[in-house]
């Protein structure tokens, strides 16, 4: 068994198409995990939850503290290939996605 391949995506669309593709090819099912790590806190921008009231700044200020929440990094595919040759054709795959092997992989 090769090292395991970490990925991180954006977006979760994304990262189930590249898991559905791993998949397709060969990879066994618990070889291709991916993870949506997420925590209380919520999206990392666009998600002011305290101190804005609406009525502050002509009442602007909410709906675009509100607006336009961006999900980043929050997808974690972790691929353990079974020999070389799928571990290339991960590899090659997921560079077509503009990724690359996290550290440590």
């Amino acid at each position: 068994m090769e090292n395991p391949l970490i990925y991180i995506f954006d977006d979760f669309d994304a990262a189930e198409r590249a898991r559905e593709e791993l998949i397709e090819f060969g990879f066994a099912a618990p070889a291709v995990n991916l993870e949506v790590r997420d925590d209380e806190a919520g999206p990392v921008q666009g998600n002011f939850t305290v101190g804005d009231n609406p009525a502050v700044a002509g009442g602007e200020a909410y709906k675009h503290t509100f607006a336009n929440t961006t999900h980043r990094g929050l997808c974690m595919l972790t691929v353990a290939p079974a020999n070389a040759s799928q571990r290339d054709y991960a590899v090659g795959l997921l560079a077509r996605y503009g990724l690359r092997e996290g550290p440590g992989a």
